[in-house]
């Protein structure tokens, strides 16, 4: 039987360097046993139950400021502005009785480990889902947060993607849950829908209507008013000094826009130093934490990327769905920590694509893969 290798071929490296390559590229795409994949995931899932209720303490403190002050709000202590994205996600967990409320929190961390496990086939499969996990269930589902309702919203949506094969399931309840969050919690969100609903609609005009759009879409921004510019990363500037204000000195990763926000001009050069410093922190950032974040940022971009070249409809809308939040976080996001949790929290949306990967990289070693159905 011919077999295949996932690395491609590089005749000027020497014969035993690309044999080493080849051998890591067989052991990554080497199928896993069915058995040993669910003794992972209970492995998995135990350790995170343990984290949850035993060793939670352990986790340094800032990772915990947004849950603490939710959970302040729930034990009845006031924070300051009603109606502020805090004060509305306690409102809705305060719906449950207290200890349902960890119990939901929980059984989100548990379904996505099981969801995550399902699509897997290979030990790469295996070694990429922890990378992407372990972060994930850390700093967004250990206590009720922000991220919580995210990840209830992307388990929605990602359920809605498996009633049709188009675009339409994902846009139509995208557009219900967005309108309602971005309404009552987080108005970005409001930003995220918009944007996303621009890149479907954009990816299904024809070539020439493309340009047409693009032209116009660029004397549209060249109009703005540079106080919207103010308004989209001005609030970067504001949390980092806020924090500096109450002498909270302990978030090593926050930064500042170079460039006050009041023109097009400032607005493209922050945009772009924002991107670059979230997305490859060793650029100012060196740690375990920092390199964590860059390895699952390869890891997520590496999906988005199965997703757009070899994807259905399904999985590209997803994919795009994605982006956007990525797109819309690089504006104003203050530190790496804000940003991880940010698009971890919507990691839901690649699933189909890591299933996709999976199914990509055993057909490449002639394996039967049965297909998923996430």
């Amino acid at each position: 039987m011919k077999s295949y290798s996932i690395v491609p071929s590089h005749r000027n490296v020497p014969a035993r360097v690309r044999a080493g390559w080849s051998d890591a590229s067989q052991i990554w795409a080497r199928p896993i046993d069915p058995t040993i994949r669910t003794i992972m995931m209970m492995l998995t899932l135990g350790l995170y139950l343990l984290f949850r209720f035993a060793l939670l303490d352990l986790l340094p403190a800032k990772f915990m400021v947004d849950a603490g002050t939710i959970a302040d709000i729930l034990a009845g202590q006031d924070i300051g502005t009603e109606g502020d994205s805090f004060n509305m996600t306690a409102s809705m967990f305060a719906l449950f009785p207290e200890g349902l409320q960890t119990g939901l929190v929980v059984s989100l961390g548990c379904a996505m480990i099981v969801m995550t496990f399902r699509v897997l086939r290979s030990w790469g499969g295996v070694i990429t889902a922890l990378t992407i996990l372990f972060p994930l269930l850390i700093l967004g589902l250990v206590a009720p947060s922000k991220e919580t309702l995210v990840i209830m919203i992307s388990f929605v949506i990602l359920a809605a993607s498996r009633l049709g094969r188009g675009f339409l399931p994902v846009m139509v309840s995208c557009l219900v849950l967005y309108l309602a969050y971005g309404s009552l919690v987080r108005d970005y969100y409001l930003l995220i829908l918009g944007l996303f609903l621009a890149l479907v609609v954009y990816s299904r005009l024809p070539m020439a209507l493309r340009i047409v759009v693009a032209i116009l879409a660029t004397s549209a921004i060249l109009l703005v008013p540079n106080d919207i510019f103010m308004q989209l990363q001005g609030t970067r500037d504001e949390s980092n000094t806020y924090a500096q204000y109450i002498a909270f000195s302990d978030n090593r990763t926050a930064f500042f826009n170079p460039l006050v926000p009041d023109s097009l001009g400032h607005f493209l050069v922050n945009y772009v130093y924002a991107a670059i410093l979230l997305n490859f922190p060793f650029v100012s950032f060196l740690s375990a934490r920092d390199m964590v974040l860059f390895i699952n940022v390869l890891i997520y971009a590496s999906l988005v990327r199965t997703s757009l070249r070899h994807g259905a409809m399904r999985e590209k809308t997803l994919a795009t769905l994605f982006l956007s939040h990525v797109l819309v976080l690089w504006l104003f996001e203050p530190d790496l920590g804000s940003y991880f949790r940010h698009f971890s929290s919507v990691f839901a949306y690649l699933i189909p694509a890591l299933a996709l990967r999976e199914q990509r990289f055993l057909i490449k070693r002639e394996v039967p893969c049965p297909a998923t159905a996430m």
